[in-house]
């Protein structure tokens, strides 16, 4: 389904570089990457370790990072990408905010967010790092260690970050389970 996403996320798009926040391994980029052109310049950032991105894609290995989205700034510069996007990443995150700002900083055209705009998950699906606070060795053997699982429901408002931040929604669409979000750089 997330390689579905991905392709409507790009659909009339023609980047010559896309970052993602939250690209784990990398693997959402090969349903595009694959599609479009192999110029096309790739990156991400991921709390879990990107050596499987570095290796997928070892032309961009420089572009990819094992960073916590929370931490801001990034380490990349201002007007890096054509587009910065993210899948499912910001409900995962307590404030938005401070993401999509960065994100706003190191894209040169565009961000693109697709969520769940109303959705229940557990403790342990909302942020695993930030709740059990995996050691660096456990994270990288991908040894989460369980928590007590209390239901939360979060309902986010993207609309009011980005007006708080400036911006103007291009598109708005909804596609499988997904809002999609897209806003130019004004």
């Amino acid at each position: 389904m997330e390689f579905e996403i991905i392709k409507k996320v790009f659909e009339n798009e023609n980047p010559s570089s896309i970052f993602e926040v939250g690209c784990t391994a990398g693997m959402l980029f090969k349903s595009y990457y694959d599609e479009s052109n192999e110029e096309l310049i790739v990156g991400g950032l991921d709390f879990f370790p990107v050596e499987a991105a570095k290796g997928i894609y070892p032309k961009c290995a420089e572009n990819f990072f094992q960073w916590d989205a929370t931490k801001t700034p990034y380490p990349i510069a201002d007007n890096s990408f054509d587009i910065v996007f993210t899948i499912g990443t910001l409900l995962l995150i307590p404030d938005p905010y401070p993401v999509i700002k960065e994100m706003l900083r190191i894209c040169k055209d565009k961000i693109i967010i697709a969520e769940q705009q109303d959705w229940q998950c557990d403790d342990y699906g909302i942020s695993t790092h930030l709740i059990t606070g995996d050691t660096p060795e456990q994270q990288k053997e991908g040894m989460l260690q369980p928590v007590d699982f209390n239901y939360t429901r979060i309902k986010r408002d993207y609309e009011k970050v980005f007006k708080k931040l400036g911006l103007k929604i291009d598109i708005k669409e909804t596609y499988i389970d997904k809002t999609i979000i897209k806003c130019k750089k004004i």
